[in-house]
């Protein structure tokens, strides 16, 4: 994202809001939030990332900051949490800026479909166990044999999985559905993956 060269303002990013639908004259967009972030994403569930100084936070469509800006990684608001990192720890805040699940996982996804993937710490350098967690921070499943190199989202009830470097897809049984067979894959939709 070239989030330095928005607005032109000092390579500082703010907010606009579009003009009214069917509209189309540019001079009625309006800037609501003043650029003042090195980065800044778009919104998603009525928050947007943004950070400096290489910390983050979110901002409320006010623009108002939602969460100090004291992580080191964010992902943006998923089923009403989001993904936050601080130092080599992961674990998830709601809308509110609580952790409510502990920064224990060292890799997690975005909720999806009530379930999120994380990477639980290894021993002596080794992998850690990829399994899905529920809103509740407790496992609902762990790949415990190591099957699987890594896990995506579920989607339509399906997520893809890696096996050496075919991808595939297992279902919440965590069933293979369809066998590792692509070099890559992307999630469902409307019942179709590329």
């Amino acid at each position: 994202m070239a989030h330095n060269q928005w607005f032109g303002m000092k390579q500082k990013t703010g907010y606009i809001r579009s003009a009214l639908r069917g509209d189309r004259d540019p001079e009625k967009s309006q800037l609501i939030i003043t650029p003042q972030y090195e980065y800044g994403d778009r919104f998603q569930e009525k928050f947007a990332v943004v950070g400096n100084g290489g910390r983050y936070g979110f901002i409320d469509l006010a623009g108002r900051l939602r969460t100090e800006m004291v992580f080191d990684g964010v992902l943006r608001f998923k089923d009403g949490l989001a993904a936050v990192r601080i130092d080599d720890r992961c674990g998830f805040i709601n809308i509110r800026g609580k952790i409510v699940v502990n920064l224990r996982w060292v890799r997690v996804r975005s909720f999806h479909d009530g379930f999120a993937m994380v990477e639980s710490p290894g021993a002596n350098q080794e992998p850690g166990i990829l399994g899905y967690i529920n809103r509740a921070g407790r496992f609902y499943w762990r790949d415990q044999r190591g099957r699987f190199e890594d896990l995506g989202d579920f989607r339509q009830s399906l997520a893809k999985v890696r096996v050496g470097k075919r991808w595939g897809f297992i279902d919440k049984r965590y069933r293979l559905r369809i066998v590792p067979q692509f070099e890559a894959v992307k999630a469902f939709t409307e019942n179709m993956a590329a």
